[in-house]
């Protein structure tokens, strides 16, 4: 037996109160009785052991509550070395951050103290991606019997057994408030063994893919009897190289659609283990996804996905159902301000509304300030952590102006694999156009490894407009709504299936307009080749052999719509394997035709017949206006409006800048002006003398902006509103936005309502906070006073007020100050 003392300290600091009892050595259960209706408390149970220390069991209501549902949540990564972690926790807690990713057994309480959730690690059977100079190299580790280092991911009950152990683990960190189960950093997005479960299951999966085996046997060139007897090309040829190297290509890609969609449906398994023991647990992977992985499989079994790739990450944004938690990593040069700066800001105009930070030591400096890198990070995304990245990421809608892309699974390993398809270029895996574009001269595309689908996303909003994705497999399961859009661009869409064919033709003859750039359906869904391509007769030509990409200066002159064009275009890429049918060509590139337009029921199909990805940069000032009034003329003559325009002081359109823009109600948007443009990480050690060179850059630059009718406008963040207008001008500084609020209506100040003028202790405030006249959502910032004139942060809020106002409750802690408190609501869009 011993004396014990328990004390109950809230998070501030503030003992709550004190418990002394006997107990045991070995153990002694306790409970604190507690009254619920006393807001802010609650009832706790506990063992302790290991008297020889002191030990601290942190409960922390406020983060169990939320948990990071319907917030922007900013994770951070990595321990902490250092034996503050008080200090540390709450500096983080303070500069944005809203959960730590623990690498350690650090212990995880002065996070939850600071109101921050737990992201822990957990086992998952995955394994890590491999990786050489140039990014992912994709190859799956098995054992010496055939199975995955961790066990067969369809082998029952074995898998079961190894979730619930796993997840058993972390059982106890629900109760302190996890924002996610993470299931490992850098993962492999594909997987398969040679395990007979795992071989069982690629039957079913194929099965259902083809629906009967003469399907298969026509598609392999096989002669199996039935699905029970289907078989890889050799007994150990786990990844189908043999079938590669023999060009069956369909064998080949049927065994990797599988892995892919494998790891997704292992995803899925576990997030369902995960729910077993904490009903609202989000789970996945972390540091991984890219352009050519199954991302509709991946967003579908997901529930949360912190990604590396930029491009990537637009099509997480258009596909993943609302409140979908998702975000990039930045951080990785935190000693230098620019990088992690341009970053942050490129993945919140992506559409995040997660974003994770590599590494703490990388975010707090040594003196236990921030670091160079955070520090102007979060100075500028001080509104996003107040409210707006909640508001604009998680509640509202980010715009499109009629413009979506197809993101075709079977179409990224067709052409980043079958030759001569890379002379095109590829989805590539490691597609986030990491190289720094200052370090590069701001190059458009780093030739010859051609990103056309990240050039075309450059094109698009260097036209000043928007756009969305759709994959193949919403096509093919009826999710893609037609009606919402006017353009379908195919960016190397060199496998399309009979499904997805019959959607884009009806989208034409309903009146859409499709635009390919290369090669349409040259393969079918299995990426078996077709004999002629899937669409030609919607293009209007005849695709006479799969050759390689010829390098040829070209032209086009002629009509598009209503514009007149007529363009020189040096050093494309263009596939010469081609004739006209019924289309006809506005320019030649060699003996190539290009710009190949065919009507077709009430729409239009152009086939441009080169690479976007060889186009002149849109964004340098050297380039000729000519080739951005090509895209422009495109998108116009489909119906495209113009939500406004950026201009220089010149008149002329502005480069390298972009407007992105959310809708917050019928009548009042947000638009994020932002450049120049840097949509890669840059995270890797600058090039001699970059440094200096960005920051003599880092000097302000006016942009006019053009609306097609007056409104009122009002900048985030400036005391100074512009009235209602149809022109103003608004100075851009580099690498972080101007936010600018567009209203059909004066926006007015908020008004706060207090249910009562007295607050007694221990119960709880009810105000109603309103903005007169809103047409849609404002995030106000609600801030507290103490009668001492003190901050009280721990009531601090960010609160989405829509148009018929928003309830608060404050709860009143039983040992607060008496007096008078001021509480104090700022609307973000007016200040």
């Amino acid at each position: 037996q011993r004396t014990l003392r328990m004390q109950v300290i809230d998070r501030y600091g503030r003992v709550l109160s004190r418990r002394m009892f006997e107990a045991p050595r070995e153990t002694v259960a306790f409970s604190l009785p507690t009254d619920r209706s006393m807001p802010g408390y609650v009832a706790v149970e506990a063992v302790l052991s290991d008297f020889d220390r002191p030990i601290t069991y942190a409960y922390n209501t406020h983060t169990i509550v939320h948990r990071g549902q319907g917030e922007f949540n900013f994770v951070m990564w990595g321990r902490l070395y250092t034996r503050y972690l008080d200090v540390a926790d709450e500096l983080l807690a303070q500069s944005g951050v809203t959960s730590r990713l623990e690498t350690s057994a650090v212990p995880w309480w002065y996070m939850t103290r600071a109101g921050m959730t737990y992201t822990p690690y957990c086992g998952s059977g995955l394994q890590r991606q491999h990786w050489n100079r140039q990014g992912r190299a994709s190859s799956i580790s098995l054992d010496d019997d055939g199975v995955l280092k961790d066990g067969c991911w369809n082998d029952e009950p074995a898998v079961t057994d190894r979730l619930r152990k796993w997840l058993g683990a972390e059982r106890d960190f629900r109760r302190h408030g996890v924002l996610a189960y993470s299931m490992g950093d850098e993962v492999e997005t594909y997987g398969s063994c040679l395990h007979p479960s795992c071989m069982a299951v690629y039957r079913l999966y194929l099965q259902r893919q083809y629906g009967n085996i003469q399907a298969i046997n026509k598609s392999w060139g096989t002669s199996y009897a039935k699905f029970d007897e289907v078989d890889l090309s050799a007994p150990d040829d786990n990844e189908e190289k043999q079938a590669f190297a023999q060009k069956n290509y369909p064998r080949w890609f049927d065994r990797r659609a599988f892995q892919a969609w494998n790891m997704a449906n292992y995803i899925g398994r576990f997030g369902r283990a995960a729910r077993l023991i904490d009903p609202q647990a989000w789970a996945g992977a972390e540091g991984t996804g890219w352009l050519d992985d199954d991302l509709d499989a991946l967003v579908r079994e997901s529930s949360w996905w912190s990604l590396y790739s930029i491009p990537a990450a637009e099509v997480v944004r258009s596909i993943a159902p609302k409140g979908f938690p998702y975000g990039l990593w930045i951080g990785y040069t935190g000693t230098q301000t620019y990088y992690p700066l341009s970053d942050f800001w490129l993945n919140f105009l992506r559409g995040s509304n997660c974003s994770g930070w590599w590494r703490v030591d990388n975010f707090l400096a040594p003196h236990y300030g921030l670091s160079n890198g955070s520090k102007e990070m979060v100075r500028t995304a001080r509104v996003v952590f107040d409210g707006l990245g909640k508001l604009l990421n998680v509640e509202a809608q980010m715009q499109h102006d009629g413009i979506v892309m197809l993101h075709s699974f079977a179409s990224s390993q067709a052409s980043s694999f079958i030759e001569p398809g890379p002379t095109y270029g590829t989805y590539s895996g490691w597609m986030t156009n990491s190289e720094s574009e200052a370090a590069q001269g701001l190059d458009w595309a780093l030739k010859p490894r051609g990103k056309n689908h990240l050039v075309w996303h450059r094109a698009i909003r260097a036209v000043g407009l928007q756009f969305e994705y759709v994959t193949d497999r919403m096509m093919r399961r009826g999710e893609f709504d037609a009606d919402d859009y006017k353009v379908l661009i195919l960016s190397q869409c060199e496998a399309i299936g009979p499904r997805e064919e019959q959607v884009i033709r009806q989208f034409v003859h309903d009146g859409g307009t499709v635009i390919a750039d290369v090669r349409p359906g040259l393969y079918d869904e299995h990426c078996k080749p077709l004999p002629d391509g899937a669409l030609d007769e919607l293009f209007g030509v005849r695709h006479t052999g799969n050759v390689e990409a010829v390098e040829v200066g070209g032209s086009v002159s002629g009509t598009i719509g209503e514009e007149r064009i007529s363009v020189q275009l040096a050093g494309l890429h263009v596939n010469p394997a081609i004739e006209l049918t019924t289309a006809t060509a506005m320019g030649q590139a060699g003996s190539t035709p290009i710009m190949i337009v065919n009507r077709a029921g009430r729409g239009r199909a152009i086939l441009m017949n080169f690479t976007i990805a060889t186009v002149p940069n849109l964004s340098l000032p050297q380039t000729d206006e000519s080739a951005a009034d090509l895209i422009g003329a495109m998108f116009a003559q489909a119906g495209i409006q113009w939500p406004l325009r950026l201009l220089d002081s010149e008149g002329a359109r502005c480069r390298n800048v972009e407007a992105v823009r959310w809708k917050t109600g019928e009548g009042i948007e947000v638009v994020a002006i932002y450049g120049p443009l840097n949509d890669g990480r840059s995270q890797w050690r600058p090039a001699e003398g970059l440094m200096d060179r960005l920051r003599a850059a880092d000097v302000p630059r006016p942009v006019v902006v053009q609306l097609p009718r007056r409104k009122h406008v009002a900048q985030v963040g400036s005391p100074k509103g512009f009235g209602r207008e149809r022109s103003f001008t608004i100075q851009s500084h580099p690498w972080r936005p101007t936010f600018v609020v567009l209203s059909d209506r004066k926006l007015e100040a908020p008004v706060l309502k207090p249910a009562g003028t007295m607050a007694p202790r221990g119960r709880m405030l009810r105000l109603r906070a309103i903005v007169p006249d809103a047409l849609g959502m404002h995030a106000l910032k609600l801030r507290v006073t103490t009668p001492r004139g003190e901050e009280a942060p721990w009531f601090d809020r960010s609160v989405i007020v829509g148009t018929d106002g928003a309830g608060i409750d404050l709860p009143i802690a039983h040992n607060e100050q008496a007096g008078i408190w001021k509480v104090e609501a700022t609307d973000l869009y007016t200040g």
